[in-house]
């Protein structure tokens, strides 16, 4: 079974021994037990994602400050760009200030509403590029790179050491290494 799930609940189940293996964003503090072996696969640059007749469109150079007194479109909290968005946040003192008006479990919902002039998003490079066409044929988005403040979403896959591996497991782990790693 192909489970699809945010990162903090696919590391329950692995936890929970409810799955083989994860792959998983690794948000800045986040500690990887010893009992898991971690491949690290790629990584992924913040982005904000506006409408380009959105008055945030004309910062050049957004900063953290910017960012939170906008209405914030995000990705759900189990999320590990939601996840590593909330500690960066939190670790500039900036938490009270954030302006999180919703969130969404997929990345096209989220740019939908961005298309629809709800609010701005803060999300990952390949997310913005994966996406199907927003609900608004005219929504024209402007993506201002973030790595330099928020950095970047590292995934890897993780897996229990010294477990008996399922030939159909490691397959897929070997697949999965050699897909991502490509990119």
């Amino acid at each position: 079974s192909l489970i699809a799930a945010p990162s903090r609940i696919a590391w329950q189940l692995l936890e929970a021994e409810k799955a083989d293996l994860a792959v998983v964003g690794t948000p800045h503090g986040v500690v990887i037990p010893t009992r898991f072996e971690a491949t690290p696969l790629v990584r992924y640059p913040f982005e904000v994602v506006c409408l380009e007749s959105h008055p945030f469109a004309k910062i050049k150079a957004p900063k953290l400050r910017d960012i939170v007194k906008q209405p914030l479109i995000l990705a759900g909290e189990d999320s590990s760009s939601r996840m590593q968005f909330d500690h960066l946040i939190a670790k500039a003192g900036l938490s009270d200030q954030v302006n999180v008006i919703m969130t969404a479990g997929n990345v096209t919902s989220i740019l939908n509403y961005v298309a629809l002039g709800m609010g701005i998003a803060v999300l990952t490079r390949p997310a913005t590029q994966a996406l199907h066409v927003p609900a608004d044929l005219n929504a024209h988005f402007i993506h201002r790179d973030l790595s330099n403040f928020l950095g970047y979403d590292h995934v890897a896959l993780l897996h229990p050491k010294g477990r008996h591996e399922l030939s159909h497991v490691r397959v897929f782990r070997e697949l999965v290494i050699q897909g991502l790693r490509a990119e």
